[in-house]
Parts: structure tokens; C-alpha cells; sequence
């Protein structure tokens, strides 16, 4: 295939070297998190996950092919003895040619945050929190000390900080990767998502309700004065696990939730300034750009809200089923002015304009469910993966991270 493809849209200028489709491979064992789905910690048969994913994504990517001016960018990385390799980091070299796949995470990869134009930090249910190095091809750092699943990052001044749902939030020295100490919610919620307030301040969306818990569960957005290591305060109102913050401007943040509903908070009062039930199911992501907040959840679609308001402003919609992607949407980012990428569990990342609202690039993975997306100053879009369920429940899942580099 033609290993350079043009894009259009908002990434004017900017093209997609070639990308390489991942091996079959991966565990009976499906890590999915709390709520999503209702797969998590359930072992599958490997022939069934095969099937329902190889399903799913024909059938989003037969839809986005019957779309006038979509391409979707898919080929294969092989061996020197010609086989398939494993699935990994993607890496492209100024050729434009698949140079090596890397891999360290042996569970899925929840949500990626961008260090550098070429670093990010990734975070997965194997427990760890890994530094990849996407020029030299190479994990640098593996940080560990999380009781369980870390399924958050952020970065506050000089320190690095990864949450995990076992209510401990660690805080990393962001130039060499050590530990500096820990934070200790005294109700084990559980760290689901970190957004930076200002230079000492840190806001955190509580955990999903865990299987097994006896009585009353609360879903708050705490705020964390780092440099102080104390709880300075705390919003309510959200009735789910909140997996996403964006922050606006000022004080005021907005949220999503498994409660289906998006809410404008002010954090110096902790008040609820705006509320809206945005979706029919469970909200996982959201991402700003410009005047529009877009969100995106279970239920497959993908809306767009004022961000001062929270009006309404329209949907983006891929194919003829009136749906964003072929299943749920689990994250949403920012990669330039006009554009923003969208992670789903039918395997597809998805590159949309806001100004039309249609797709101008899809990338197929290959390698099972996407979680999650990030975008680099680098212009690289990496998304994480769970890796696929091989059909010899022998072998396990080798979860990855898919990159894709843009170029000028």
C-alpha cells in the first residue's frame, strides 16, 4: 500500500506515515474496568473475543469505507522469517517505513499522558505506570507502588502524579522518574482521573462503584493541595464514577460520569454551576477544543456541548447507523485546532473535524479493544490497547500501544 496517505480537514499539512497492523495474540483473561460492559475481571473463551472483535471492527471500519473521502490506514509489520510480529509500540522512522514494535504492559492500557513530543506516560490494570521513550523505541521508567490498577496521570510543576483505584496517588519526581511520597485518600474511592488546577492544586474524579461494596458509595471530585499534601475540598452531586475532567477557565472544570451527565463546577466553592444529562448510557471521556466540549460514552455516539452552557451543538456521526463508532467510546483527546481523536472498543481510532463533524482519518489497530488516546506536540496520536484474545487459551493478550506519527 501506499506508505504516505494525505489528510484532510483540520490536519491540513500534516500526513500519516504508514501504520502497521498488530499479530493475534493476547489472554483468555479480559481486564476491562469496573462498570464497562460488564466484563470485568470475566474470563472469555479466546475464540468468542476473537470473533466479537473481528465483528465489531468489520463492521466500523466497512462503514467508514463506504464514506466519501475517508481512509482508513492499515498494514502489516513482518519478520525477517516473515511471520506476523507482536504487537507493541509502532514505531516510524523518517522513511516513513514500520521500524520495531515495543511492549512491557501485561495488562490493558487505560489512559496515556504526553510528557514531551516524544515521551508519554502510560497507565495500565497490570499495576504500573511506564515512561516510553517513542524516539529511542524504549520504555526508560516503570513506576510501580500502586496497590492496584493505575487508571489515571497529571502533571503539577516538578512532579509527575499517577492515581490508582486503590485510593493511593503517587507522586514521581517528573525529571527522574523517583518517588517522592504518597497521598492516602483516608475513603479509598479511588483515583479514576486527575486534572491540574494550578501550580500546587490537583482536582480528582472518583472511582465506579467496586464489586462487592456494602452500603453507601460516594462519587466526588476532591481537590488536593500537593505541596501540602491535604484535601482542601470537595464537589458533589455525581451518582457514578468520573473518568474525565476538562478544565475551562479560571476556577471552573467540567466533569462526566456514569451518572450519563456532564457538570460545570467552580472548585475555589465547590459548587455545581451547570448540569446536563448528555448521554443514554455511560459517559467515559470528554476533551475541549475551541468553544465546544465533546463527549463520548457507551452508548457509541459522540456529542458536542457550548462549554460555557452546555447547550447543545450537534452530533458527530460515521456511516449509515447513525452511531460515532461500532461500540462504546472510551476516550476522547484534543490533537489539533480543528481535530480531535476518538478511542472505542471496536479497535478504530477515529480523527474528526469539529467544523463538519465527519471523520477525515481512520486507524486501525488491530489489536482488540482501544481505551485510550493521546496526542503529542510532537504530532503523534498514541492510543492503548488491551491487546487481542488469541484462539489458544494458552497464550495470553500482549497489551500495547499503537502510535501513529505525522509528519509536516
Amino acid at each position: 500500500m501506499d506508505a504516505v496517505s494525505r489528510l484532510g480537514g483540520g490536519m491540513q499539512g500534516l500526513r500519516v506515515e504508514e501504520e502497521s497492523v498488530a499479530a493475534p495474540g493476547g489472554s483468555v483473561v479480559f481486564t476491562e474496568h469496573e462498570g464497562a460492559e460488564g466484563y470485568a475481571g470475566a474470563e472469555w473463551p479466546g475464540a468468542r473475543m476473537e470473533e466479537d472483535f473481528a465483528r465489531i471492527t468489520k463492521e466500523a471500519l466497512e462503514a467508514l469505507e463506504s464514506e466519501e473521502g475517508v481512509t482508513v490506514t492499515r498494514s502489516c509489520a513482518s519478520s525477517e522469517s516473515g511471520s506476523l510480529m507482536s504487537r507493541g509500540i509502532s514505531l516510524y522512522g523518517a522513511a516513513g517505513v514500520s521500524e520495531r514494535w515495543l511492549t512491557g504492559h501485561t495488562k490493558g492500557v487505560w489512559r496515556i499522558l504526553p510528557l514531551s513530543p516524544e515521551k508519554v506516560l502510560s497507565c495500565s490494570y497490570d499495576k504500573t505506570a511506564k515512561v516510553w521513550d517513542l524516539y529511542s523505541q524504549k520504555c526508560t521508567h516503570t513506576l510501580k507502588r500502586h496497590p492496584g490498577e493505575v487508571l489515571c496521570a497529571e502533571t503539577l510543576g516538578d512532579y509527575l502524579l499517577t492515581g490508582c483505584g486503590k485510593g493511593i496517588l503517587n507522586i514521581w519526581d517528573k525529571t527522574d522518574f523517583s518517588h517522592v511520597r504518597q497521598i492516602h485518600d483516608p475513603k479509598e474511592q479511588g483515583f479514576y482521573s486527575l486534572l491540574r488546577l494550578s501550580p500546587d492544586r490537583v482536582a480528582s474524579g472518583t472511582c465506579q462503584k467496586p464489586n462487592g461494596h456494602k452500603g453507601p458509595w460516594e462519587h466526588d471530585i476532591k481537590i488536593w493541595n500537593i505541596a501540602l499534601n491535604q484535601l482542601v475540598g470537595t464537589c458533589k452531586g455525581h451518582k457514578g464514577g468520573i473518568p474525565k475532567m476538562v478544565k475551562l477557565e479560571d476556577t471552573y472544570i467540567v466533569s462526566c460520569s456514569a451518572d450519563e451527565t456532564i457538570r460545570i463546577w467552580d472548585t475555589a466553592t465547590q459548587e455545581c454551576k451547570g448540569e446536563r444529562r448528555a448521554h443514554k448510557a455511560y459517559i467515559y471521556s470528554m476533551c475541549a477544543l475551541g468553544d465546544m466540549i465533546m463527549t463520548g460514552g457507551r452508548d457509541r455516539e459522540i456529542h458536542a456541548w457550548d462549554k460555557e452552557t452546555l447547550e447543545p451543538l450537534g452530533s458527530f456521526v460515521s456511516g449509515h447507523q447513525g452511531y460515532a463508532h461500532g461500540s462504546t467510546i472510551y476516550d476522547l483527546c484534543a490533537v489539533s485546532k480543528h481535530v480531535f481523536a476518538s478511542a472505542s472498543r471496536d479497535g478504530v481510532v477515529k480523527l474528526w473535524d469539529i467544523r463538519t463533524k465527519k471523520v477525515i482519518k481512520a486507524l486501525d489497530a488491530d489489536d482488540g479493544f482501544i481505551y485510550s488516546v493521546c496526542a503529542t506536540t510532537g504530532d503523534s496520536v498514541v492510543a492503548g490497547t488491551a491487546g487481542r484474545v488469541p484462539l489458544d487459551p494458552k497464550q495470553k493478550a500482549v497489551p500495547s500501544l499503537a502510535y501513529w506519527k505525522f509528519r509536516e
